[in-house]
Parts: structure tokens; C-alpha cells; sequence
């Protein structure tokens, strides 16, 4: 009698446990168990803090990783071990933290925080316990000097003043050259100015030498030998140099964008400026834009300069006869209002 009374107790205590189990299981979806590797540390040393977050099915972890510190402990490393399936559809996985500090002192473990979402979306949080942990000094040894000391106040350095004129006599000679160096290099650049300023006579016509760099250009092996940029840049370099010696212009360090607002400055008609144009168009192209332009394309190219030549070249002025015999129209007009003279019979 008195076995069975036991037999049915133990069966309702197993039975209560149990339900309990099953209750708090209800209760809490998630648990956080956080424990430390000692309670005790010296300052600098270490300490392993391990939290263990155990979940069941259909929660969802969202934010596990805690900041750069842990209450006034730094950490210096960190391991997680593989999520691990319980009894009861319920999994664990752990996070390891190895903490340090160089404060001493009374200090807490703050309570580990884990975001989580249930199963129908809400968003909770969980929390593990606190933990203290004791941090003391160093303590001494026989060994020990008891000779440590405060920081003393930095010195102060009186002045070198024997320094300070030999560098200000050194900023000054600098100065002065400075100042004499761009005097002569200005007086450089106004006689360079002064001397390409004076008239340049040409042995013959400038288009008749233009014309003749341009045969030459026509003559050589640049396209032949398949020389196709330097065959441009020199016909670029005839046709400035004339735009320059026809309208007084440094074209030849111009850019073609420069060159072109300096023609029309010029009052170069705008027919010539849309060939002149297009042709600077066409050698900036080849020379800068890796552009191969084919034989016959080339060919154009130096007709279009001698075009660009022809249409900038002053006409010559011709004189006209008119029907009065080839007598100016003043002429005329001040011959016809000089009275007659009179005849005396």
C-alpha cells in the first residue's frame, strides 16, 4: 500500500514537472544564460564571457552582436559556436567574448541583450543576468622598486636668438633674390616680346610660302610610309603659321578653339571660318583622338589648306574703265564744276 501511495506520487511529481516545463517553455520563447570564466581579474587581464541563447522553433534572431565594449570592458575577441537543435524543437548556439579593462575596481557585466521576432512578426527582446566581476591591482613583490614617480611639467627652452636671426637674414636674402629673379625674368619675357614684335619681312609673299610647304607636304613619304599623325601635325603647323603671319597672331601655341575666336575677331568671312573650322577639327582628331583618317581623306585634307590659303589672300585691286574714259568720277566732278572761261572777241 505504502509503495503504490509512492508510486503515484512520483508519477504526479513527474507529471507536474512536466506541465511546469511545458509552461515555462510557453512563457519563454527565448533564453539568455550568460556566465564568466572568473569573478575575479587582474588589471589587464582577460576573462572569457559566454552567452548562450537558446530559442524555440518559429523565433527568429535578429540582432545578437553586441558594441565595441561591454560596460567598461574592451573586447578583444570573439567566438560563436554552430546553431545546435535541442529536444523539443528548441535550438542553442553560444557567443563567447574574451573581455579586458585597465580600470580597477567594483565593476558589472551589463545584462546581454537579444532582439528577436516571434513567429507573428513582433519584434521583443530578451535579457541574461548581470554578473560582477572584481578588478584589482598588480600586487607587489620583493623584486619591486618602490621608486615610480609623478610626470614632471615639460621645460621650457628659452629662445635661440642667435637661430632666429640667422633664419630671418636667410628669409630676407631669399625674399630679395625672389623679387631681383622675377625683375630680370620680366625684363627676359618684355625683350623676347619686343624682339618678335618687330615687323618679319618675308623673302616672297607669305601665301607663295605657305604654298610651298605645302607642295612639299604633298611630295614626302609621311602617307606612303604610313606616318598618317606627323603627316597632320605638320600640315597643322603650315596652316597656323600662315593664319599667323596673315593676321598677326601667335596661332601656332593656340588652341583651335582660341585660334577660331581670334580669326573672327579678325573679321575672317564666315564662309572661311567654317573651312578653316573643320579642318582644325580634322587634324585635332588625328593628332589627339587616335583617329586614322583613310589616303584619300588625307589628300582632302591638304586640298581643304590650299582652299583655307585662297580664300584669305587679298585680291588685288583692279581698275575699272568707265564711260568716261577711264577719268575718275571725283575727277569728273571737279571738272565739271570749274567755271568756263570767258572769251573776249
Amino acid at each position: 500500500m505504502f509503495y503504490r501511495r509512492h508510486n503515484v506520487f512520483l508519477i504526479a511529481m513527474s507529471m507536474w514537472i512536466a506541465l511546469a516545463a511545458l509552461a515555462q517553455s510557453a512563457e519563454e520563447p527565448i533564453t539568455i544564460t550568460a556566465s564568466s570564466s572568473k569573478q575575479e581579474m587582474l588589471i589587464g587581464d582577460s576573462l572569457r564571457y559566454t552567452v548562450t541563447v537558446e530559442w524555440q522553433r518559429g523565433i527568429e534572431l535578429k540582432k545578437v552582436e553586441p558594441g565595441a565594449t561591454i560596460g567598461v570592458f574592451e573586447i578583444q575577441d570573439v567566438q560563436t559556436t554552430e546553431q545546435k537543435a535541442l529536444k523539443g524543437e528548441r535550438f542553442e548556439k553560444s557567443y563567447t567574448y574574451v573581455l579586458s579593462t585597465f580600470d580597477t575596481g567594483e565593476f558589472e557585466i551589463p545584462p546581454f541583450t537579444v532582439e528577436y521576432q516571434t513567429a507573428s512578426g513582433e519584434v521583443k527582446t530578451a535579457q541574461s543576468q548581470p554578473i560582477k566581476i572584481t578588478v584589482k591591482h598588480v600586487p607587489h613583490t620583493s623584486t619591486d622598486r618602490n621608486d615610480v614617480r609623478d610626470i614632471k611639467p615639460p621645460l621650457s627652452i628659452p629662445a635661440d636668438t642667435q637661430l632666429r636671426n640667422i633664419l630671418l637674414a636667410s628669409l630676407a636674402a631669399l625674399l630679395v633674390l625672389g623679387a631681383l629673379g622675377g625683375f630680370l625674368a620680366r625684363k627676359w619675357l618684355l625683350s623676347r616680346r619686343a624682339a618678335s614684335a618687330q615687323e618679319w619681312i618675308p623673302p616672297k609673299p607669305i601665301e607663295e610660302l605657305a604654298y610651298d610647304d605645302l607642295n612639299a607636304l604633298a611630295h614626302s613619304n609621311l602617307l606612303s610610309e604610313g606616318k598618317i599623325k606627323k603627316y597632320h601635325i605638320r600640315l597643322s603647323e603650315i596652316i597656323r603659321i600662315y593664319l599667323g603671319r596673315r593676321y598677326k597672331l601667335a596661332a601656332i601655341d593656340m588652341t583651335s578653339y582660341e585660334l577660331m575666336y581670334r580669326l573672327e575677331e579678325r573679321v575672317v568671312e564666315k564662309p572661311t571660318l567654317s573651312v578653316i573650322e573643320d579642318f582644325l577639327d580634322h587634324c585635332d582628331m588625328v593628332k589627339f583622338a587616335k583617329y586614322v583618317p583613310e589616303h584619300t581623306q588625307c589628300v582632302a585634307k591638304l586640298d581643304k589648306a590650299r582652299k583655307i590659303v585662297e580664300q584669305t589672300t587679298p585680291r588685288p585691286l583692279v581698275p575699272v574703265e568707265d564711260e568716261h574714259g577711264g577719268v575718275p568720277p571725283a575727277d569728273i566732278a571737279r571738272q565739271e564744276s570749274k567755271p568756263e572761261k570767258e572769251v573776249t572777241v
